[in-house]
């Protein structure tokens, strides 16, 4: 339902993208073999396949390279589907998703209503010196250089003594640098990631970049699973397409039965959800996701635009915006909510349908 973001500069998207294969391709073994395999197959620019090009391809490139991969024969396809284990390497797939900022991981790609994150057990500190006075024994085990024995000589050292500066913590020079700089990486997540061509008839894009959607469990698991959730056009309804359109085509529409201002109740409205264009590219998106009944749970935030919209009409806002010494749009952003306004905030949560029953009461110009 939200378009993935990736880096536009041409320096960075090529750095994202390297990270990617370096990440994985280790764990790939006989990298000549499955090159010598696809080297069969020729890309759309007319050069030689290979395992690197295979996993960046673009979106719009990945099926017809299944399409040219299943024409090979039967053991050469066998060797790149034993060499190229998805199982084997999913969890150094979900720690490439964690650590980039890239790619902002905030609501689910398919649906926008849950939260996706990564976070790690690191906590919230004002400085490294309050770091070593609070830190749990597991915390400090995310530095760099502290194991388990020198996390329990530091707790024991706090029990003696209060640490009144770092030279108090009873590690090395080179330990108390890193807890300096206090790098550490996500170690846990609340998301998944969805084969947008399902494995069981995709086999050769089970680790192609662009076929993974960071989702919500929901989504994956519970309603898409292996079913194909485009209808005419994957490129129209893939995140990772640059020709994703759904977010346009498709909208909330906001339906009154009494007059805005005399709004009061959910059932004086009903919101449903539209296809304003390619309607047939979009239908099995909306039906497999559940989309439609999903969001009928949501019909309370409409009501709460709705009646903020009721209570703070243009000319209070003006009036209280002069009184406050603010802006009207700063004013707007506050009673609200800014991710309404601000496009920095284009993947939080539900921000699709605020957006769009927003537009509909004239909150929105865009």
């Amino acid at each position: 339902m939200i378009k993935i973001n990736y880096p536009t500069d041409p320096d960075r998207l090529k750095e994202f993208k390297s990270s990617f294969f370096k990440t994985i391709s280790p764990a790939i073994k006989n990298h000549s073999r499955i090159n010598t395999v696809l080297s069969k197959i020729s890309m759309s620019d007319g050069t030689v396949l290979d395992l690197e090009k295979l996993l960046l391809a673009p979106f719009d490139e990945l099926q017809p390279l299944n399409i040219a991969i299943s024409s090979l024969s039967i053991a050469q396809k066998k060797q790149i589907k034993e060499l190229m284990a998805y199982s084997t390497l999913q969890p150094l797939i979900a720690s490439f998703f964690m650590k980039q900022q890239e790619i902002e991981l905030s609501s689910c790609y398919y649906c926008n209503i849950d939260s996706i994150y990564a976070f790690s057990e690191f906590g919230e500190y004002s400085n490294a010196l309050d770091f070593i006075r609070r830190a749990s024994g597991a915390q400090l085990q995310l530095i760099k250089g502290i194991g388990e024995v020198t996390a329990k000589n530091i707790l024991d050292a706090r029990k003696r003594k209060q640490f009144d500066s770092m030279d108090d913590c009873p590690v090395y020079p080179s330990i108390r640098t890193a807890i300096e700089a206090r790098h550490h990486n996500a170690t846990h997540n609340h998301f998944t990631l969805d084969h947008f061509y399902h494995q069981s008839e995709h086999h050769y894009l089970r680790l192609c970049l662009y076929n993974f959607i960071p989702c919500c469990y929901a989504c994956n698991s519970k309603f898409k699973s292996a079913k194909k959730i485009y209808s005419t056009s994957a490129t129209l309804s893939s995140p990772t397409s640059a020709a994703f359109s759904f977010h346009q085509d498709v909208r909330f529409k906001l339906y009154l039965s009494v007059a805005e201002h005399d709004v009061k109740h959910l059932d004086d409205f009903m919101v449903d959800l539209i296809m304003v264009n390619n309607p047939t590219a979009h239908a099995n998106f909306i039906s497999v996701l559940k989309l439609q009944g999903r969001y009928f749970h949501y019909k309370r935030e409409a009501l709460r635009l709705l009646m903020l919209k009721k209570e703070y009409p243009d000319s209070v806002i003006t009036e209280l915006a002069d009184s406050l010494g603010k802006s009207p749009d700063e004013l707007r952003k506050n009673l609200f909510g800014a991710e309404l306004y601000d496009t920095n905030l284009s993947n939080s949560s539900l921000v699709k349908y605020k957006r769009d029953i927003a537009r509909d009461i004239n909150l929105l110009a865009f």
